[in-house]
């Protein structure tokens, strides 16, 4: 998973989405990655033509689901909250995923070849 990650990481830099935050200190084991990216929904499509599966966790706020409803709280009152799960995407990341299909994602989400293909 930390190599999938390193290959998104650098991949994936300057391209106008927003990346995990990984502190110089931190070594973490990737259960999720996820990105940002006002065009999340063409995104997914993109990589959902593929055949790459994707996930958005918490599609709604929580202060906007049912069960929450009791304590009131107006949708538009955090609208932090609303941009990220407007935003959020979860790409593919587990033992599974070999350095290649990573390289795969990465053309898709980038739209071309990688540079150094």
């Amino acid at each position: 998973r930390r190599a999938v990650a390193s290959v998104y990481l650098q991949g994936l830099a300057g391209g106008g989405l927003t990346l995990p935050h990984v502190p110089e200190w931190a070594d973490p084991v990737w259960h999720l990655f996820v990105i940002r990216s006002p065009e999340r929904d063409a995104l997914q499509a993109r990589l959902t033509e593929a055949g790459i599966g994707t996930l958005i966790h918490y599609p709604i706020p929580p202060h906007m689901q049912k069960a929450y409803a009791d304590l009131g709280i107006a949708p538009e009152a955090l609208p932090i909250a609303r941009q990220l799960a407007a935003e959020v995407l979860s790409l593919p990341m587990g033992p599974h995923l070999g350095g290649e299909a990573a390289k795969t994602i990465l053309r898709i989400l980038n739209g071309s070849r990688l540079p150094n293909d």
